[in-house]
């Protein structure tokens, strides 16, 4: 065994901890994918020097194909980082045509008080056909600046590529057999790398890929590309009011074809011509979906068919579309196929709700259409399914399931399809290929971003997705004054769900690598302190009253349940066993966890209270509620309670308070302004009042709502921001998760 001793950098307010791979400000985590940390370490240790882009390049990607463009977008990641400036930088400066220099002061240090034990180890050489899924990875995709378009900032792709990586084992050798085993191996894996890489198979089709961020408005809900990739069609939200434009991608060039209405656009694709955009929209009353079609050029719009729960899908030859159609009454959702004009209607599957379809793409051969079905009668998951156009026979198409799907579409040759999926525990989507026919799943992107939506040329060249990310951060303030809330951590997940200790120290979810971790710090940010270690994805963490218990949600057992940590982080317990459960709240006596629980028989939210030692749970509403609190006495619950408007996702909420028992609500409550539900609510202390979150012209703020049923109070003047979740300290202290969407329009291209 030999003695390491722990060696780190500092410079200005940063801190390297080169052994634990670890990037500090001021004591606090920055968080950096394992690529970025690697060109950092790399630039911090030749401080003063040119490090040549592709020494950085051969020394960081060296087992993997890429361009110069991903050194670009890392370097770009880390200057985010360091908030560094391009044109005048303190840290990172570039050196054109040669690569880049560190040029801040850097001072290194050996901690000789932590020795570090090394085993030796035998190498393995292992050939791997995908590489290591990194959630933070920066990958491999090139990102540049078209015409007219942004370049993406962080926005980064992870394609799969063959890769060699070499493992380490926990084999124990002496020197004298370890040093002519590695060198054998080493000489071994030399050899089938050469072989490997002349034998190799053709770049796989991501490897060229490059992805832009096209546009500056921020405003963009779905997107579509023509066929021949020269238009895009866009909807886009501002004031509670949503239009269609359709944008010529050389020029930017952009026209409005459908003006400012309150309706929800819910998909969009262009005619084979490039003549027509193909929408389906919820109009103003929310009780149907139509179908309509209108000229790239503007001018009415033709209403082809309503009743529609799905965009549409058209065959190869045009004359027919497939959908979606959900009938409560039947208690069905059933894949349809209509002619071109909406008439000749034809049912080909039906699955029994909660159960239901979704998102069907009709193959280039025209005998199968692929689609999504959503379960959640045995745990909420999606399958990737084809059905038969002619025999309605339903097969697997893809090898495995994904928390959620948001379109699928087929790739010119029909030998796979693209969507955007999130996998289960995640609330990020990726951009997915699935190969046809053997299913098999490949990322094309691999990143914190989240892509909803695809739509792909003709040539399938070319992809157009939304970037629907939050880029968050903690903000905090001090009772009384609230007004003096300022930002405590930067660059978080918008699911940080920050709350209060009963010693004023605040506890969070931060992702990691692999998955999101508690964490604990300070009230002004600092010391932070990791909590769990492979727990799952955790969210929405609350604190016991005596501050002896930390529960939260974590899909560490395959979906999502409730689980309780001692609040050291230790003695992780499974306390539910349910189909989906999230949004735990402690009892103020500290004997029971209040949660939402998703009830798959009647496809709705109900409120559910377990023992905070687990078991059985017992129902406390029979109604859609979710975002529940107990009052401080223990007398009450404050709920929401969520009415589906029938053909939408719209679900306006009413505050209910029923007995803690349950039972019927003995108050109900409908604040102005409107409360975004998602965010959830929390009694003051006095129980008089609850407060919650309402968002207008892409503000949010904090309301306070008497419980006498007086007239809503603003306790909070944040001018920017959306907020995505808040809490409360006993003494009144504020902590709350601030960012804005991305929203932006992202245009991959080189798919072949």
């Amino acid at each position: 065994m030999v003695g390491r001793n722990k060696q780190s950098y500092e410079f200005g307010p940063f801190r390297i901890d080169r052994d634990e791979r670890i990037l500090l400000r001021e004591g606090k985590p920055v968080p950096l994918a394992p690529r970025a940390f690697d060109v950092l370490l790399a630039l911090v240790e030749n401080s003063g020097h040119i490090v040549a882009k592709e020494e950085l390049m051969n020394k960081v990607w060296a087992d993997t194909f890429v361009e110069e463009g991903n050194l670009k977008v890392t370097v770009s990641v880390l200057r985010k980082a360091l908030d560094d400036a391009h044109g005048q930088p303190r840290f990172i400066e570039t050196v054109p045509k040669r690569g880049y220099r560190f040029v801040a002061n850097v001072s290194d240090s050996v901690d000789r008080s932590s020795l570090v034990l090394l085993e030796e180890t035998r190498s393995s050489v292992i050939i791997e056909e995908n590489e290591t899924d990194c959630q933070e990875d920066p990958g491999h995709a090139r990102i540049e600046k078209p015409p007219a378009a942004n370049s993406v900032s962080g926005a980064t792709s992870a394609p799969i590529s063959n890769s060699v990586a070499v493992q380490q084992s926990g084999i124990r050798r002496s020197t004298r057999v370890a040093l002519p085993v590695a060198a054998a191996l080493t000489a071994l894996g030399a050899i089938v790398l050469v072989l490997f890489l002349a034998n190799r198979k053709p770049a796989d089709r991501f490897e060229a890929m490059r992805m832009v961020r096209y546009g500056e408005s921020g405003e963009a809900k779905l997107a579509a590309i023509s066929p021949d990739g020269r238009y895009l069609a866009t909807s886009s939200r501002e004031g509670g009011r949503e239009r269609l434009l359709v944008t010529q991608v050389a020029s930017g060039i952009q026209a409005e074809i459908e003006p400012p209405a309150e309706v929800k656009y819910m998909g969009l694709l262009f005619s084979d011509d490039g003549n027509y955009v193909y929408y389906t929209v919820n109009e103003e009353n929310g009780t149907s979906s139509a179908l309509f079609r209108v000229s790239v050029l503007g001018g009415p719009s033709k209403k082809l068919k309503e009743g529609l729960a799905s965009p549409p899908s058209f065959s190869p030859d045009r004359a027919r579309f497939a959908f979606v159609r959900e009938s409560r009454n039947v208690g069905e959702s059933a894949l349809m196929v209509s002619d071109a004009d909406g008439n000749d209607e034809r049912k080909i599957i039906a699955h029994k709700l909660p159960d239901f379809l979704d998102y069907p793409a009709w193959s280039p051969d025209g005998k199968t259409i692929a689609c999504t079905v959503v379960n959640s009668t045995t745990g909420y998951h999606v399958d990737v399914v084809q059905v038969g156009v002619q025999d309605g026979a339903e097969r697997p198409l893809a090898s495995r399931t994904w928390g959620y799907v948001e379109q699928l579409k087929w790739l010119k040759d029909g030998r796979g399809l693209v969507m955007s999926a999130r996998e289960q525990g995640s609330r990020n989507f990726q951009i997915w290929r699935i190969s046809y026919p053997r299913g098999e799943a490949q990322r094309i992107t691999n990143d914190l971003n989240s892509y909803e939506g695809v739509s792909v040329t003709a040539d399938s060249n070319a992809l157009v997705t939304v970037d629907m990310s939050m880029h968050s951060s903690i903000w905090a303030a001090p009772a009384p004054d609230i007004g003096l809330a300022r930002q405590i951590v930067s660059r978080v997940s918008a699911y940080s769900d920050p709350v209060w200790t009963l010693d004023e120290k605040i506890v969070f979810a931060l992702p990691g690598i692999n998955n999101r971790e508690l964490w604990v710090m300070d009230a002004d940010g600092s010391n932070h302190k990791r909590l769990t270690v492979d727990a799952g994805n955790v969210s929405g963490p609350d604190v016991s009253p005596e501050g002896d218990y930390i529960v939260f949600t974590s899909d560490a057992a395959g979906r999502n349940n409730i689980w309780r940590i001692d609040a050291n982080g230790g003695n992780r317990k499974q306390l539910t066993n349910g189909a989906d459960e999230n949004r735990p709240r402690c009892s103020p006596d500290g004997k029971w966890v209040l949660f939402t629980s998703f009830e798959p028989a009647g496809h709705q939210h109900m409120l559910h209270r377990v023992s905070i030692e687990g078991g059985e749970s017992l129902q406390v509403t029979d109604f859609n509620s979710s975002s529940a609190d107990i009052s401080t006495d223990m007398k009450l619950i404050a709920c929401f309670r969520l009415e589906a408007r029938e053909g939408t996702d719209e679900k306006p909420a009413a505050i209910y308070v029923i007995p803690f028992e349950g039972g019927a609500p003995l108050k109900v409550l409908k604040p102005w302004p409107a409360p975004s539900h998602s965010v959830g609510l929390h009694w003051t202390r006095d129980n008089r009042s609850l407060t919650y979150v309402s968002t207008s012209g892409g503000v949010s703020n904090i309301w306070e709502q008497p419980l006498d049923g007086g007239s809503a109070r603003q306790l909070t003047d944040f001018k920017s921001d959306l907020i995505s979740s808040f809490a409360w300290s006993r003494n009144g202290s504020l902590v709350c998760v601030r960012g804005a969407a991305a929203n932006d329009i992202i245009l991959i291209t080189n798919l072949r």
